[in-house]
Order: C-alpha cells, then sequence, then structure tokens
C-alpha cells in the first residue's frame, strides 16, 4: 500500500496510483470517512502545541513510554491507558508522547468501529501514534468490544503507540483493565499533587506567600486540575488581597467552600486505648475549616475544647474531675483530605496527648466509588 495526498487529505492507495508516497510524514492525521462511499481517509490537522516548561511526571512518564515502544519486539504495539478528571494532565502527557516520538499521529474522534475502519488503521505499516481521545464517549460499552480487534485481534494495529484517554475509566469495558499485554502502561491523573502546585507556584506566583494556602488549599479541592490552579494563581498575581476573598469569588472551591455547608467535629486519641474525649465547644462550625484556616479573619485557626470521659469515681460515688484541654488546629496539623467523603482529618499533640481531629461535612455530596482518599499532604 502508499499513500495518495489530495490536497491536504492523505488515503491508502494501491500501488499503480500516481503521486503516491512510501510513507506518511510526520505530523498529525484526523480520520475521516466519506459519507458517500464509505471510503475512509486522513486528513491533515495542526500539530499539538506543548507549554514552555512541562511540570510533574508529564516528562518522566513519557520518555519512558517511548524507551520501551523503540525496544519492543518486533511488529508489536505499545499501548497507554490514561485515566483522569479533565485538566489533571493525561492529555497532556499524550500529546507530549505524539510530539516527541517524531512520529505520524492518527488521531480517531468519531467512534468508527467497522471492518473498513480496522483495515485503515491496520494498513497504516508504519509505526505511529493512535490517539484515541475520550474513548468512552467515543464508544459505548458494546461498541468497545468491536474495538478491541486494534489491540490483539484480528486487525491488530503493529508497529504503533496506541493510546485511550478517559475521564471515567470505569466507563472502560474490564477487558482494557489489567491487561498489560493490551495496554501495558495504565496511569491515573487524580488532581495536582503538592509538588506540581510547588513547582509551578515558585515558577510563576509573584508573591510567595500564598504558596502554602495555595497547596492547602489545592488539596481539599475535589479534582483540583491545571485549570484551576493556573487561574488561582493568575488571579493572586492580578489582585492579591486576602486569600479567602478569591476563593469566594473564584471558581475555585474547597469542600464546602460555598460556606452554606455545617461541619460536625469529633475527637479521639490514638494509642490510648479505652480514653473517650468528648467536644465541649466547637462541635459544630459553619465555615469550611479550609478557609478558616487559611484566613486571618477567623485567626488561622479552628478552636475545639474536649474533655476526657474518665471513668473513675471517688470513694463517695462521686466521678473525679474530667481533663480538660483546649485544642487549637491550623493549617500546619492537616493530615489529609477525603474530598468525596467531605473530611478533613487533622493530628495535633497536645498535653502529652496525640489527638486525631475529623471535621466532616453534614450531607455532603458521595461518589459511587466511595471513599477515595487524597494523600498526605505534607509529603
Amino acid at each position: 500500500m502508499k499513500y495518495l495526498k489530495s490536497e491536504n487529505t492523505w488515503s491508502l492507495t494501491p500501488d499503480m496510483r500516481l503521486d503516491v508516497r512510501d510513507s506518511l510524514p510526520v505530523g498529525n492525521y484526523t480520520v475521516c470517512q466519506n459519507p458517500v462511499s464509505k471510503e475512509y481517509y486522513l486528513e491533515e490537522s495542526e500539530r499539538f502545541a506543548l507549554p514552555s516548561k512541562l511540570y510533574g511526571k508529564t516528562s518522566l512518564h513519557g520518555e519512558r513510554i517511548l524507551e520501551t515502544f523503540e525496544n519492543r519486539q518486533s511488529d508489536s504495539q505499545t499501548g497507554v491507558f490514561l485515566s483522569g478528571a479533565k485538566g489533571s494532565g493525561k492529555t497532556l502527557l499524550a500529546k507530549y508522547i505524539a510530539n516527541v516520538s517524531e512520529l505520524p499521529v492518527i488521531i480517531v474522534n468519531t467512534p468508527y468501529c467497522d471492518d473498513r475502519f480496522m483495515r485503515t488503521i491496520q494498513g497504516i505499516e508504519q509505526p505511529a501514534v493512535v490517539l484515541f481521545d475520550e474513548f468512552e464517549k467515543l464508544y459505548d460499552k458494546e461498541a468497545q468490544e468491536s474495538i478491541l480487534t486494534l489491540f490483539d485481534g484480528v486487525y491488530t494495529a503493529r508497529n504503533k503507540i496506541m493510546i485511550i484517554t478517559c475521564n471515567d475509566k470505569h466507563s472502560v469495558r474490564d477487558f482494557f483493565h489489567n491487561r498489560p499485554s493490551r495496554l501495558r502502561y495504565a496511569i491515573e491523573f487524580e488532581g495536582l499533587g503538592a509538588s506540581f502546585v510547588e513547582e509551578y507556584c515558585n515558577d510563576l506566583l509573584v508573591d510567595k506567600s500564598y504558596l502554602e494556602q495555595v497547596i492547602k488549599l489545592s488539596a481539599s479541592c475535589e479534582e483540583f486540575n491545571f485549570d484551576m490552579l493556573q487561574t488561582l494563581v493568575d488571579e493572586l498575581n492580578r489582585y492579591g488581597g486576602n486569600f479567602e476573598d478569591v476563593i469566594e469569588i473564584l471558581n475555585v472551591k474547597p469542600i464546602g467552600g460555598s460556606g452554606k455547608s455545617k461541619w460536625t467535629v469529633s475527637v479521639e486519641t490514638r494509642n490510648e486505648k479505652g480514653s473517650k474525649w468528648k467536644v465541649i465547644s466547637g462541635g459544630e462550625i459553619s465555615i469550611s475549616p479550609m478557609l478558616m484556616i487559611s484566613s486571618d479573619r477567623w485567626g488561622r485557626s479552628i478552636n475545639v475544647d474536649v474533655k476526657l470521659q474518665s471513668a473513675k469515681k471517688m470513694e463517695d460515688g462521686v466521678e473525679e474531675d474530667d481533663d480538660y484541654t483546649a485544642l487549637y488546629i491550623s493549617s500546619d496539623h492537616l493530615y489529609k483530605v477525603d474530598p468525596y467523603a467531605g473530611t478533613y482529618v487533622f493530628k495535633i499533640n497536645e498535653d502529652g496527648h496525640d489527638f486525631t481531629v475529623t471535621i466532616s461535612e453534614c450531607e455532603a455530596k458521595r461518589s459511587i466509588y466511595g471513599g477515595y482518599t487524597v494523600g498526605r499532604i505534607e509529603e
């Protein structure tokens, strides 16, 4: 097979056709179909644009995938499964692989799955990148089984980097999960990590005094993405001012950031079996904990008074006085955040006790997949 170029489109064609090429030049091509003849062809499209600096593990992951592909067995492919929320970095990694590979990039953005389409992709015999962006929106679960033959079936696409991106990995059929022979790499993007946020802020945030607040906020937002980070930093650079005022107006909100939520506070101690502590003051708050510990308006702390429920009694039957402790919880004590369950967990040592304080949003929206927990932010 050869490649026939007509204006800005490329078609696979038998060798006897005129004006044919031995291979596709490096570039991006979108798969299209003639509505009359049903013939598939490739239409040139613009190359992907990459930012001047890449943050996080984009380069690290991309180079590893490309090295694996270059050292693969003859006529085999390398599959990549990228999942996560919009703006979390999965599409950036796909674009990085596409650009750095210096290979033709075949973009599939229509749910083609008939035999002619399969033969078209298979007929591109030279090494190339095949990109299915937002795969679960293109192919419903029934169609996903049909497209499976490109990965390890009759129409297997050899010498290809096959990239699937999706926003919801649970919408992709089980036969794509935990099958490294089909998709060798599976990378989940769960929002930007603290190291990514810190590196970006060190480069672009003018007033570094906001850095800690930005990092804490990023850990407390459900699916904190690059768009949110970029906008937040730009807003702080433009206007400065109180951090909570920026959060109040900006479309970047922590759990309960609207100010309409109620929160309950519970306290326990680690490694003190049988000790029960009761919150006697500060057991309910009406302000997001993230706003309280980030704001001068509330003193940058959450004040909670607790007492130890003693089981001891004096000889006359009167209970002993319980131990009272005042806890002043700040951002330094924030241990982890569960945005799906709507909880913050703080750890604080006071009066010789190691307290774990859990602040839970009342009637918080829950994910159907349960309580996914954002890792320790101090790491």
